[in-house]
Protein backbone atom coordinates (compact mmCIF):
# COMPACT_ATOMS: atom_id res chain seq x y z
CA UNK A 1 0.00 0.00 0.00
CA UNK A 2 1.32 3.36 -1.23
CA UNK A 3 0.30 5.08 2.03
CA UNK A 4 2.45 3.16 3.92
CA UNK A 5 5.64 3.68 2.18
CA UNK A 6 7.40 5.87 4.83
CA UNK A 7 7.21 2.98 7.33
CA UNK A 8 10.26 0.86 6.95
CA UNK A 9 9.89 -2.84 5.91
CA UNK A 10 11.57 -3.57 9.55
CA UNK A 11 8.88 -1.76 11.23
CA UNK A 12 5.59 -2.94 9.29
CA UNK A 13 7.29 -6.64 10.10
CA UNK A 14 7.74 -5.75 13.18
CA UNK A 15 4.60 -4.59 14.42
CA UNK A 16 2.97 -7.50 12.15
CA UNK A 17 4.79 -9.78 14.32
CA UNK A 18 3.79 -8.16 17.90
CA UNK A 19 0.35 -7.83 16.47
CA UNK A 20 -0.42 -11.27 15.66
CA UNK A 21 1.27 -12.52 18.79
CA UNK A 22 -0.90 -10.38 20.72
CA UNK A 23 -3.94 -12.00 18.85
CA UNK A 24 -3.20 -15.37 19.21
CA UNK A 25 -0.30 -15.95 21.65
CA UNK A 26 3.17 -17.06 21.85
CA UNK A 27 2.34 -20.80 21.10
CA UNK A 28 0.81 -20.36 17.55
CA UNK A 29 3.09 -17.96 16.42
CA UNK A 30 6.04 -20.94 17.64
CA UNK A 31 3.92 -23.67 16.27
CA UNK A 32 3.45 -21.75 12.35
CA UNK A 33 6.99 -20.89 12.54
CA UNK A 34 8.02 -24.36 12.90
CA UNK A 35 5.76 -25.67 10.39
CA UNK A 36 7.05 -23.12 8.18
CA UNK A 37 10.72 -23.81 8.85
CA UNK A 38 10.52 -28.08 8.84
CA UNK A 39 8.28 -27.62 5.34
CA UNK A 40 10.22 -29.53 2.67
CA UNK A 41 8.12 -27.23 0.11
CA UNK A 42 8.81 -24.37 1.71
CA UNK A 43 12.65 -24.97 1.69
CA UNK A 44 12.62 -26.46 -1.28
CA UNK A 45 11.13 -22.98 -2.84
CA UNK A 46 14.38 -20.91 -0.80
CA UNK A 47 16.54 -23.30 -2.48
CA UNK A 48 15.53 -22.85 -5.95
CA UNK A 49 15.33 -19.37 -4.97
CA UNK A 50 19.15 -19.06 -4.25
CA UNK A 51 20.24 -21.09 -6.66
CA UNK A 52 18.50 -18.72 -9.35
CA UNK A 53 19.47 -15.85 -7.32
CA UNK A 54 15.79 -14.10 -7.76
CA UNK A 55 13.28 -12.43 -6.26
CA UNK A 56 10.10 -13.80 -5.37
CA UNK A 57 6.32 -12.92 -5.92
CA UNK A 58 3.28 -13.21 -3.41
CA UNK A 59 1.52 -15.84 -5.10
CA UNK A 60 5.01 -18.11 -4.81
CA UNK A 61 5.42 -17.50 -1.32
CA UNK A 62 1.62 -18.44 -0.77
CA UNK A 63 1.13 -21.27 -2.99
CA UNK A 64 4.59 -23.01 -1.02
CA UNK A 65 2.38 -22.46 1.96
CA UNK A 66 -1.00 -23.48 0.91
CA UNK A 67 0.47 -26.82 -0.19
CA UNK A 68 1.56 -28.23 3.22
CA UNK A 69 -1.46 -29.64 4.50
CA UNK A 70 -1.24 -28.03 7.52
CA UNK A 71 -2.23 -24.93 6.62
CA UNK A 72 -4.40 -25.80 3.47
CA UNK A 73 -7.94 -25.30 5.08
CA UNK A 74 -6.44 -22.84 7.64
CA UNK A 75 -7.88 -19.45 8.86
CA UNK A 76 -6.35 -16.19 6.63
CA UNK A 77 -4.42 -14.83 9.09
CA UNK A 78 -2.88 -18.20 10.02
CA UNK A 79 -1.74 -18.62 5.86
CA UNK A 80 -0.85 -14.40 6.42
CA UNK A 81 1.09 -14.93 8.70
CA UNK A 82 3.27 -18.23 7.76
CA UNK A 83 3.76 -16.59 4.46
CA UNK A 84 5.27 -13.51 5.93
CA UNK A 85 7.38 -15.65 8.28
CA UNK A 86 8.63 -17.50 4.85
CA UNK A 87 9.13 -14.27 2.97
CA UNK A 88 11.09 -12.97 5.72
CA UNK A 89 13.54 -16.33 5.61
CA UNK A 90 14.14 -15.30 1.97
CA UNK A 91 14.93 -11.75 3.09
CA UNK A 92 17.41 -12.85 5.28
CA UNK A 93 19.01 -16.01 3.95
CA UNK A 94 18.86 -14.92 0.22
CA UNK A 95 17.88 -11.30 -0.61
CA UNK A 96 20.08 -9.50 1.56
CA UNK A 97 23.11 -11.39 0.91
CA UNK A 98 22.61 -11.16 -2.79
CA UNK A 99 21.88 -7.30 -2.30
CA UNK A 100 18.13 -8.25 -4.20
CA UNK A 101 15.78 -6.80 -1.10
CA UNK A 102 15.42 -3.39 -1.56
CA UNK A 103 12.50 -1.46 0.83
CA UNK A 104 10.28 -1.10 -2.07
CA UNK A 105 10.20 -4.85 -2.99
CA UNK A 106 9.93 -5.54 0.61
CA UNK A 107 6.89 -3.44 1.27
CA UNK A 108 5.08 -4.08 -2.01
CA UNK A 109 5.55 -8.21 -1.33
CA UNK A 110 4.15 -7.80 2.51
CA UNK A 111 1.53 -6.16 1.68
CA UNK A 112 0.29 -8.07 -1.43
CA UNK A 113 0.79 -10.76 1.00
CA UNK A 114 -1.47 -9.04 3.50
CA UNK A 115 -4.19 -7.93 0.97
CA UNK A 116 -4.48 -11.64 -0.69
CA UNK A 117 -4.98 -12.96 2.88
CA UNK A 118 -7.60 -10.43 3.67
CA UNK A 119 -9.74 -11.31 0.43
CA UNK A 120 -9.83 -14.92 1.79
CA UNK A 121 -12.03 -13.60 5.30
CA UNK A 122 -15.61 -13.08 5.41
CA UNK A 123 -16.66 -9.87 6.27
CA UNK A 124 -20.25 -10.68 8.20
CA UNK A 125 -20.38 -7.32 10.42
CA UNK A 126 -19.62 -4.54 10.74
CA UNK A 127 -16.42 -5.45 12.95
CA UNK A 128 -13.19 -4.82 12.27
CA UNK A 129 -11.26 -8.30 11.27
CA UNK A 130 -7.47 -9.20 11.88
CA UNK A 131 -6.45 -7.00 9.13
CA UNK A 132 -8.36 -4.20 8.96
CA UNK A 133 -7.07 -4.04 13.00
CA UNK A 134 -3.79 -4.49 11.95
CA UNK A 135 -3.98 -1.83 8.84
CA UNK A 136 -5.36 0.67 11.61
CA UNK A 137 -2.55 -0.14 13.77
CA UNK A 138 -0.54 1.34 11.22
CA UNK A 139 -2.42 4.22 10.63
CA UNK A 140 -1.71 5.13 14.14
CA UNK A 141 2.30 4.84 13.13
CA UNK A 142 1.80 6.98 10.61
CA UNK A 143 0.42 9.76 12.84
CA UNK A 144 3.66 9.22 14.73
CA UNK A 145 5.83 9.27 12.23
CA UNK A 146 4.39 12.42 10.80
CA UNK A 147 4.63 13.98 14.57
CA UNK A 148 8.40 13.70 14.34
CA UNK A 149 8.70 14.43 10.13
CA UNK A 150 9.63 17.92 11.25
CA UNK A 151 12.24 16.61 13.23
CA UNK A 152 13.48 13.79 11.55
CA UNK A 153 14.17 16.29 8.89
CA UNK A 154 16.07 18.94 10.31
CA UNK A 155 19.97 18.68 9.36
CA UNK A 156 20.78 19.55 12.50
CA UNK A 157 19.49 16.58 14.16
CA UNK A 158 21.39 12.87 14.41
CA UNK A 159 19.14 10.27 12.74
CA UNK A 160 16.48 8.62 14.77
CA UNK A 161 16.85 5.18 13.60
CA UNK A 162 20.00 3.19 13.45
CA UNK A 163 20.98 -0.20 12.15
CA UNK A 164 22.63 -2.88 14.46
CA UNK A 165 25.00 -4.78 12.74
CA UNK A 166 25.54 -8.52 14.92
CA UNK A 167 29.09 -9.07 15.66
CA UNK A 168 29.49 -5.87 13.84
CA UNK A 169 28.36 -3.05 15.73
CA UNK A 170 25.94 0.08 14.91
CA UNK A 171 26.18 4.11 13.72
CA UNK A 172 29.72 3.57 12.49
CA UNK A 173 31.30 2.10 15.67
CA UNK A 174 32.90 -1.34 14.89
CA UNK A 175 33.45 -4.23 17.30
CA UNK A 176 37.19 -4.58 17.99
CA UNK A 177 38.26 -1.85 15.56
CA UNK A 178 36.55 1.74 16.92
CA UNK A 179 38.74 2.86 20.02
CA UNK A 180 37.78 5.60 22.84
CA UNK A 181 39.16 8.34 21.09
CA UNK A 182 36.98 7.69 18.18
CA UNK A 183 33.93 7.29 20.17
CA UNK A 184 34.36 10.69 21.85
CA UNK A 185 35.22 12.10 18.69
CA UNK A 186 31.43 11.11 17.30
CA UNK A 187 29.55 11.52 20.53
CA UNK A 188 31.15 14.60 22.07
CA UNK A 189 31.18 15.39 25.86
CA UNK A 190 27.99 14.42 28.29
CA UNK A 191 29.76 10.38 29.00
CA UNK A 192 30.77 8.97 32.20
CA UNK A 193 33.48 6.04 32.40
CA UNK A 194 32.95 3.27 34.50
CA UNK A 195 35.37 0.82 35.80
CA UNK A 196 33.96 -2.75 35.88
CA UNK A 197 36.77 -4.50 38.40
CA UNK A 198 39.69 -3.54 36.06
CA UNK A 199 38.80 -5.67 33.34
CA UNK A 200 36.96 -2.96 31.20
CA UNK A 201 35.72 0.41 31.28
CA UNK A 202 32.56 1.45 30.05
CA UNK A 203 32.10 4.88 28.48
CA UNK A 204 28.73 5.55 29.28
CA UNK A 205 26.46 7.81 27.10
CA UNK A 206 23.45 7.24 29.47
CA UNK A 207 21.51 10.23 27.51
CA UNK A 208 21.83 9.00 24.52
CA UNK A 209 21.25 5.48 25.81
CA UNK A 210 24.66 3.70 24.49
CA UNK A 211 27.94 2.61 26.15
CA UNK A 212 30.95 1.54 24.86
CA UNK A 213 33.42 -0.81 26.68
CA UNK A 214 37.00 -1.18 26.42
CA UNK A 215 39.26 -3.76 27.86
CA UNK A 216 41.53 -2.57 30.77
CA UNK A 217 44.62 -4.44 28.58
CA UNK A 218 43.81 -3.18 25.12
CA UNK A 219 46.60 0.24 24.92
CA UNK A 220 44.50 0.80 21.75
CA UNK A 221 41.30 0.96 24.00
CA UNK A 222 39.32 -1.00 21.23
CA UNK A 223 35.68 -1.76 21.59
CA UNK A 224 34.69 -4.76 22.05
CA UNK A 225 31.11 -4.67 23.76
CA UNK A 226 28.13 -2.43 22.87
CA UNK A 227 24.82 -1.87 24.94
CA UNK A 228 21.79 -0.20 24.18
CA UNK A 229 19.10 1.04 25.51
CA UNK A 230 15.33 2.31 23.96
CA UNK A 231 16.99 6.10 23.74
CA UNK A 232 19.09 4.91 21.39
CA UNK A 233 16.33 3.90 18.68
CA UNK A 234 17.88 0.82 16.69
CA UNK A 235 16.59 -1.63 15.01
CA UNK A 236 17.98 -4.74 12.91
CA UNK A 237 17.67 -6.57 9.56
CA UNK A 238 16.44 -9.02 11.66
CA UNK A 239 12.93 -6.81 12.39
CA UNK A 240 13.43 -5.98 15.46
CA UNK A 241 13.22 -2.58 15.92
CA UNK A 242 14.23 -0.86 19.81
CA UNK A 243 12.41 2.24 20.74
CA UNK A 244 9.94 3.75 23.30
CA UNK A 245 7.07 3.42 20.84
CA UNK A 246 6.45 -0.24 21.50
CA UNK A 247 7.74 -3.23 23.85
CA UNK A 248 10.05 -6.15 22.49
CA UNK A 249 9.39 -9.26 24.27
CA UNK A 250 11.07 -12.79 24.83
CA UNK A 251 8.23 -14.42 22.78
CA UNK A 252 9.24 -11.98 19.02
CA UNK A 253 12.90 -12.46 19.95
CA UNK A 254 12.15 -16.53 19.72
CA UNK A 255 9.98 -16.11 16.10
CA UNK A 256 12.74 -13.90 14.34
CA UNK A 257 16.42 -15.49 16.10
CA UNK A 258 14.86 -18.86 16.96
CA UNK A 259 14.16 -20.88 20.59
CA UNK A 260 16.68 -20.27 23.21
CA UNK A 261 15.52 -21.49 26.43
CA UNK A 262 18.82 -20.37 28.06
CA UNK A 263 18.67 -17.49 30.03
CA UNK A 264 22.27 -16.73 31.46
CA UNK A 265 23.58 -13.88 33.97
CA UNK A 266 26.55 -13.08 35.51
CA UNK A 267 26.88 -13.84 39.45
CA UNK A 268 25.31 -10.97 41.82
CA UNK A 269 23.64 -9.21 38.75
CA UNK A 270 20.08 -8.77 38.22
CA UNK A 271 19.63 -9.09 34.75
CA UNK A 272 19.44 -12.30 32.79
CA UNK A 273 20.41 -12.04 29.23
CA UNK A 274 19.27 -14.70 25.88
CA UNK A 275 22.72 -14.67 23.67
CA UNK A 276 22.59 -15.04 19.60
CA UNK A 277 25.29 -14.84 17.20
CA UNK A 278 26.78 -10.89 17.91
CA UNK A 279 23.72 -9.86 19.70
CA UNK A 280 22.48 -10.44 23.19
CA UNK A 281 19.16 -9.39 24.45
CA UNK A 282 18.75 -8.46 28.37
CA UNK A 283 15.96 -8.52 30.59
CA UNK A 284 15.16 -8.54 34.31
CA UNK A 285 15.78 -11.33 35.93
CA UNK A 286 13.05 -11.92 38.14
CA UNK A 287 10.43 -11.81 35.37
CA UNK A 288 11.89 -15.21 33.70
CA UNK A 289 10.41 -16.90 36.95
CA UNK A 290 7.07 -15.28 36.91
CA UNK A 291 5.98 -14.38 33.35
CA UNK A 292 5.68 -15.62 30.10
CA UNK A 293 7.64 -15.33 27.14
CA UNK A 294 5.36 -13.19 25.60
CA UNK A 295 5.34 -10.60 28.92
CA UNK A 296 8.90 -10.41 29.90
CA UNK A 297 10.41 -7.36 27.89
CA UNK A 298 14.11 -6.57 27.02
CA UNK A 299 15.54 -3.06 28.81
CA UNK A 300 18.90 -3.51 26.79
CA UNK A 301 21.07 -5.02 23.83
CA UNK A 302 24.54 -6.01 23.53
CA UNK A 303 26.45 -6.27 20.86
CA UNK A 304 29.16 -8.46 20.83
Amino acid sequence: MEKFDRLTFSTVFQEFISFYLKEYGEKKAKEIADKVNGSNKCNKLLIEANRLQIRLGSDDLMTSVLSNIGFSFAKAETVCFATVLLFFRWQQEIGVPLGIADEDYLNTIFFRILDKSNKFKTHINSNQNFFEKFYSLLEKKLDEFDEKEEFSNNDDCEPRSRLIIPGIGIDGIKINETTYSDVLKKYGKGYDIINHNNFSYEINYSSLGISCYYKHEDPMKRIFFITLKREFEAYTEAGIVFDWNRDLSVGQIETLYGTNDRFLSSMGSDQAYLSYSGIMFYVDKDDIQIKSKADIYVNSIAIF
